[in-house]
């Protein structure tokens, strides 16, 4: 039977730490084990955490003295502690979808080419867990994907598509690519994905392996998809890849390019966003952004009219807007008999 360690990283997620846990240990065809790393949370973690090590041997438990940050407790536990067949990183506040280990240990297990397998993942929020249908744990499609088209797919698209819950990784490659990159905290997913590509094959599952809890503490909400450190170290994890397999690709100019291009229109919505909520320094931030990636975007319309945004300020913007509405409502209606 195919093993699968999971790393479960937990900072003030002790409210839901015991879904995810039960969610892992309820997986079946698998031997699974579970190491719930509490970095430090002021919160009832230690208590749930050592009930659940109470009640189950396959889970083990350990606390930092100090908080060590999300880079060097995934690393702890996907480098210093996993050693199955397969190793998943879960988040204190996600679950699994029943049957997701076997069905991604059992791609593992049918070609060693594969260095990682994913699948769908559905959001639900604190008011109730998902159900699932009986069929989900035994039936799937996938698609397979060479490591290179993988590559090209998220460098062409600049967006992480891999859901991190749903990420069941051969241990050997994890260990053989190494851990997380302390440098790049908010596209870290995104750059892994780029180096376990580059060591194999890829399986994306179609059906659901995991799922996500939105609430007002998720790590994204506080670090939003679109802010500025985001995209710069999107466009620093898609130019490292090429870097180093620029041997691989014939066309790594072109890749870079494209990347750019999205990123640039990114840092461009993003501006736009940073402007309605009056961060203006941040807009123009977001401007010189877009801009750099993309030249050719100062010529566009939407980056030429927030730049008149940005140098009239919020209030005058505002005002021109309500005087404009104003004046088009007073407008009178031409009837016609």
């Amino acid at each position: 039977m195919a093993s699968v360690d999971v790393v479960v990283p937990c900072y003030k997620y002790g409210r839901y730490l015991r879904d995810c846990v039960q969610s892992v240990l309820a997986q079946q065809g698998v031997d699974v084990r579970v190491l719930i790393i509490d970095d430090c949370s002021p919160d009832n973690t230690p208590e749930v955490a050592q009930q659940l090590c109470d009640e189950d041997s396959r889970v083990e438990y350990r606390r930092h003295a100090e908080n060590k940050g999300h880079i060097a407790t995934y690393n702890e536990g996907l480098l210093g502690w996993a050693s199955a067949d397969a190793c998943l990183l879960l988040s204190a506040d996600d679950i699994l979808a029943p049957g997701a280990l076997a069905r991604a240990a059992a791609c593992l297990a049918v070609d060693p080419s594969i260095s990682f397998v994913y699948g769908e993942c559905i959001d639900f929020s604190d008011d109730a867990l998902p159900s699932f249908s009986a069929s989900t744990e035994i039936e799937f499609e996938f698609e397979q994907i060479s490591g290179e088209d993988f590559i090209r797919s998220m460098c062409q698209t600049a967006t992480n598509f891999v859901p991190t819950p749903t990420s069941i990784v051969r241990t050997s490659i994890q260990h053989q690519v190494g851990g997380y990159s302390p440098e790049l905290p908010h596209a870290g997913d995104m750059e892994m994905w780029l180096r376990l590509a580059a060591c194999g094959n890829v399986r994306s599952l179609k059906t659901v392996q995991a799922c996500y809890r939105r609430h007002g503490s998720n790590m994204s909400t506080t670090s939003p998809f679109g802010s500025l450190p985001d995209i710069v170290q999107r466009y620093q994890a898609i130019s490292a890849i090429l870097r180093s397999h620029a041997h691989v690709f014939e066309n790594v100019e072109s890749l870079q390019q494209q990347a750019k291009k999205v990123l640039s229109q990114n840092a461009l919505n993003s501006a736009h966003h940073a402007f309605d909520q009056a961060d203006i320094a941040e807009c123009k931030r977001l401007l010189r952004i877009s801009s750099n990636l993309a030249p050719s975007s100062c010529r566009s319309t939407p980056y030429l009219k927030l730049m008149v945004k940005c140098l009239l300020g919020t209030s005058t913007w505002q005002a021109l807007n309500r005087l404009g509405s104003a004046c088009f409502s007073q407008r009178p209606s031409t009837n016609r008999t």
